[in-house]
């Protein structure tokens, strides 16, 4: 399998996109820590992607603490593994006019959604320099890279990802770590229910898509998976829109 003896780390594991992604690097062979804030649901997570236990474990993490975050590379290490493969998958999106932002909310969305995502990478590097190299792979938006109503702070976290991304890219590039950003469109996830349950707006939001559907989770795991493996050694400082051609167009 493409990711056999591979040892991973996906954040957000617990639903939606990244709950996708850790199952389908454990299904191509890889061992996957699932982190998240709630404990319950990653075990659900962990059942659920592999019966037996023997290709998961989990680590329930608050990624916007950093001492969270070293608590969970000290386990990591502490089995005596290093990761080959970082996800960053965790996120937030409330919808929030910028003149009704408050500062503590405008925080707790950049704390989630990019700083979080600097701390984590920042803390795989060591094992993977150890290792000779890795693949790190961010969880951004086609939102990077456009406005959207009521979005100030989630647009401007995950176009902080695309940047770190691509920063991270070059700077890392000579320890032989591989750094690519992932722009989802519109995904069928818990976080869009409210915008697939409103008709007039689903419709609208399907008409900007050329293929005119939404997204699946599965959709962006399978670029993960490809990023993930020895396929994309020579992607790297990337950002991959997985949103049925919305980004191309203009209507």
């Amino acid at each position: 399998m493409k990711l056999d003896n591979k040892i991973a780390l996906v954040t957000g594991a617990s639903r939606g996109i990244g709950k996708a992604i850790a199952k389908i690097l454990c299904e191509n062979g890889a061992f996957v820590y699932l982190a998240a804030r709630d404990a319950e649901k990653l075990s659900v997570t962990a059942k659920e992607i592999n019966p037996s236990g023997t290709k998961t474990k989990v680590i329930p993490t608050n990624i916007t603490s950093n001492t969270s975050v070293g608590e969970l590379f000290s386990k990591i290490k502490a089995e005596e593994k290093s990761l080959d493969i970082v996800v960053n998958a965790a996120g937030i999106a409330p919808a929030v006019a910028a003149e009704d932002l408050t500062y503590q909310d405008w925080k707790n969305v950049l704390n989630t959604n990019l700083n979080s995502v600097f701390s984590i990478c920042q803390s795989a590097l060591e094992g993977m320099k150890a290792k000779g190299g890795g693949k790190i792979i961010n969880i951004a938006s086609i939102l990077g890279s456009m406005a959207s109503p009521g979005l100030t702070a989630y647009c401007t976290s995950k176009s902080g990802v695309i940047m770190l991304s691509k920063q991270l890219a070059v700077e890392w590039a000579h320890y032989n770590v591989n750094v690519n950003a992932i722009a989802p469109g519109y995904i069928s996830t818990d976080m869009t229910k409210s915008l697939r349950n409103d008709n007039t707006l689903n419709q609208k939001l399907l008409a900007r898509a050329p293929l005119c559907r939404w997204g699946k989770p599965e959709d962006v795991a399978k670029v993960a998976l490809f990023l993930a493996s020895d396929d994309s050694d020579y992607v790297t400082g990337a950002v991959i829109p997985v949103d049925g051609g919305m980004s191309a167009s203009l209507m």
